[in-house]
């Protein structure tokens, strides 16, 4: 339904036209006041710029005067002939009065002469100090024999807006024909809404009966019949469109709801990754980082997103790997990955990678990129450490190997004397139990990794135990013309350990203690028993251990950079 409501009515237009043409005479009256004062300073200007010069040319004598003539700054006030006309004055090089001509009551403002010679001549705007007035000065030099002797200086009160008498009669009669024209416009446009007057009675008689159904109808005959026609059809479909934008806005406001939980979700997700993450779009701007890159770049949130690298990153490889993706559209389509060590943490090693973001729709568009942070310390000392022990045990295993080899060629030759083939044969029988401990070694060590390592704790003598393992290592003591001193009592009190592991642990402290010692070297095992523990200290004439390693010896296929030890473990005493 269609229907057409009259906005004012005639006493409101016709006082809206009134208040109209009232504003037009204020603005032209208030644009011929504007006019009227720049005109009156543009002749100011040009009169004072001329006095001012012509005054600067006569001798001072002249411009001062004396008892018997007057001086020319008083003819200069009775020729001026306007009410602008302030004043006039002579003054010596340091800006006092040597001669003045003033208005009544205006005294003239003190000024200064300046030491530049392109200052002496100018125009200046002063104030009066007891009127709170505002001057145009004109200033101009005068010499005596070539040489600065004063200024001349010549004021103007300064217009302000208003109309001279002779105007206001062209004002008056210009506000007269604005006025008079209002009634025309008046008449005029209440012809030309008569119409819409008598359609705007018809709709508001349709809405007093309640017949909002029915369409405003105008006799074929009337002007605006076929006006109110299409103006019908045009509001049938304008509420019909209205009824549309209402389902389309429910449906807008319910997915706008979901796309903010769902991305709420996925920055909950985001913020609790251990990485520092970065998201890029299409074109290679940062629009999202979570917290994580504070710890990681030592950059915030607020400073990393919608800002270009350079300006907060002090690191080269961050900033070339992530303008990669700015200038290089064939980036975004590859997985990348950059390693650096940050200049302020050189200890530390992150990893940067670059993964594309595809669309959902179509796989072969590209959305983003999303780029993670990652501390990768501890993998890389992981992986040196993980390839010095691999390096370590085929070094370790290939000694043996090489001796049983050996040996085993011996055995093989019939004529070698039975001393040799004994020898030989205890020898292999040493290295098969060497190898046997280094296997179970990795074994026990893989067991304590998984958990799996079961300890079997007995009684044992420990006294007993010592000598054991001292007694074992002895033949390679001595093919290393190494001497073992064992210093235990022979009252040791009995202790509940594993045996085997416990074995293990003196067997290693030994054998580093015998493989990084000097030739004719001893080492010494001794055992003392306290009240509260037995202590076994296991001490060497060999190289030792460096300072900035003894805080590492328990850490897990830890290796000394000394190149004089080269090896996996160092001796230290078992408490």
């Amino acid at each position: 339904m269609g229907f057409v409501k009259a906005g004012y009515s005639s006493e409101r237009a016709a006082l809206v036209m009134i208040v109209a043409s009232l504003a037009v005479i204020a603005c032209v009256i208030g644009l011929l006041m504007v006019h009227q004062k720049n005109e009156r300073e543009e002749q100011i200007r040009a009169r004072g710029i001329s006095l001012a010069r012509l005054l600067s040319g006569l001798p001072s004598g002249e411009l001062i005067g004396d008892e018997t003539y007057q001086s020319t700054l008083q003819l200069v006030r009775f020729s001026q002939g306007t009410q602008d006309f302030a004043y006039a004055a002579l003054t010596d090089h340091t800006g006092t009065l040597l001669a003045e001509v003033t208005e009544p009551g205006v005294i003239v403002p003190p000024a200064t002469v300046s030491e530049e010679p392109s200052a002496w001549v100018g125009e200046r705007t002063l104030m009066l100090p007891a009127e709170q007035t505002d001057i145009l000065e004109y200033y101009a030099p005068v010499f005596e024999l070539g040489d600065l002797a004063g200024q001349i200086r010549v004021g103007y009160f300064k217009p302000g807006y208003g109309l001279l008498y002779e105007q206001i009669p062209v004002a008056a009669t210009l506000a007269l024909l604005i006025f008079m024209l209002t009634p025309l416009f008046y008449l005029l446009l209440k012809r030309e809404i008569r119409p819409l007057t008598t359609a705007g009675e018809e709709l508001e008689r349709l809405l007093k009966d309640g017949q909002l159904q029915q369409e405003v109808t105008i006799s074929p005959t009337a002007p605006l019949g076929a006006f109110m026609d299409r103006f019908n059809q045009f509001v049938d479909y304008a509420q019909g469109r209205i009824r549309e934008l209402e389902t389309d806005r429910g449906e807008l406001v319910a997915s706008a709801k979901l796309i903010s939980y769902k991305k709420s979700r996925i920055e909950m997700v985001l913020q609790a990754l251990p990485e520092a993450v970065l998201i890029l779009d299409e074109h290679g701007h940062i629009t999202y980082a979570n917290d994580r890159v504070t710890t990681l770049l030592g950059a915030s949130r607020e400073d990393v997103v919608s800002r270009h690298p350079r300006e907060w990153c002090g690191n080269p490889e961050v900033i070339e790997f992530l303008s990669r993706y700015e200038s290089n559209t064939a980036s975004r389509y590859m997985t990348d990955t950059v390693q650096f060590r940050p200049v302020e943490r050189s200890n530390k090693a992150l990893a940067l990678n670059g993964y594309p973001l595809f669309s959902a729709n179509d796989t072969s568009e590209i959305q983003g990129t999303l780029i993670v942070v990652r501390d990768v310390t501890q993998e890389n000392l992981v992986k040196e450490s993980s390839a010095d022990f691999v390096s370590h045990l085929g070094h370790e295993l290939k000694t043996p190997l090489n001796t049983l080899a050996l040996y085993s060629e011996v055995l093989m030759d019939h004529s070698q004397d039975e001393a040799q083939r004994i020898e030989a044969v205890n020898t292999i029988s040493d290295e098969v139990e060497r190898l046997i401990s280094l296997v179970n070694n990795l074994l026990n060590i893989n067991r304590i990794e998984t958990g799996s390592l079961d300890i079997d704790k007995q009684r044992v003598r420990l006294a007993d135990l010592l000598g054991d393992v001292t007694e074992n290592l002895s033949r390679t003591a001595k093919q290393s013309d190494i001497r073992i001193e064992l210093d235990i009592p022979r009252d040791l009190s009995p202790v509940l350990v594993d045996k085997d592991l416990f074995r293990v642990a003196l067997n290693n402290l030994m054998t580093n203690a015998i493989k990084y010692n000097h030739p004719a070297g001893t080492v010494t095992m001794k055992a003392e028993e306290t009240d509260e523990a037995i202590l076994i200290h296991v001490s060497d004439t060999g190289i030792g251990i460096a300072p900035e390693d003894r805080e590492r010896i328990f850490d897990k296929f830890y290796r000394s950079e000394n190149d004089e030890t080269g090896g996996l473990c160092h001796n230290s005493p078992l408490d």
